[in-house]
């Protein structure tokens, strides 16, 4: 006879799996790694409501393997919080580094996307650079610079941010 437990892992596993999707990257001058931020669906292709976006890092110094934010990453730079929006269209996504700038993760007919003012318009954010100085535990930021595309003409966004 199955345990519980076994049955309710039998179950899990007949359950279509969830998936993610791309939304944007943040590139440093640091080195050539890439943190991705992709969103993560539910088995029904949704933006999941207990983790809509997930993170992580491509080391690219290191061939290319996929490692997980560090704590100190989570809690200070490249951590975020994202909640429900309010008109219950997607969700707002906080980036620890730029709390002021949220991001906005929406779904529509299937695709999936992030957008924030850039320039003062409205764009699908698609990369984020950062110019660093030092090798320090945290180095010094120069600059933030974001990186879009306007959804209503196609056209290129770009601004750069003060850094530290």
């Amino acid at each position: 006879m199955k345990t519980p437990f076994a049955v309710l892992i039998a179950l899990a596993a007949l359950l279509p799996a969830g998936e993610t999707r791309p939304l944007f990257t943040i590139e440093r001058s640091l080195n050539r790694n890439v943190l991705h931020y992709d969103a993560n669906l539910d088995g029904g292709g949704a933006l999941d409501s207990r983790e809509p976006v997930v993170a992580y890092w491509i080391m690219v110094e290191k061939g290319g393997v996929r490692e997980d934010l560090t704590l100190l990453e989570k809690t200070r730079a490249y951590g975020f919080k994202a909640e429900a929006a309010d008109d219950g269209e997607g969700f707002i996504l906080r980036l620890k580094a730029l709390d002021a700038r949220p991001v906005r993760i929406k779904q529509q007919d299937g695709e999936v996307w992030a957008e924030a003012l850039i320039g003062g318009r409205p764009c699908r954010l698609d990369r984020i650079t950062i110019t660093n100085e030092g090798e320090n535990l945290i180095p010094k930021v120069l600059s933030i610079d974001l990186h879009g595309t306007d959804r209503k003409t196609g056209q290129a966004c770009r601004e750069t941010l003060p850094g530290d």
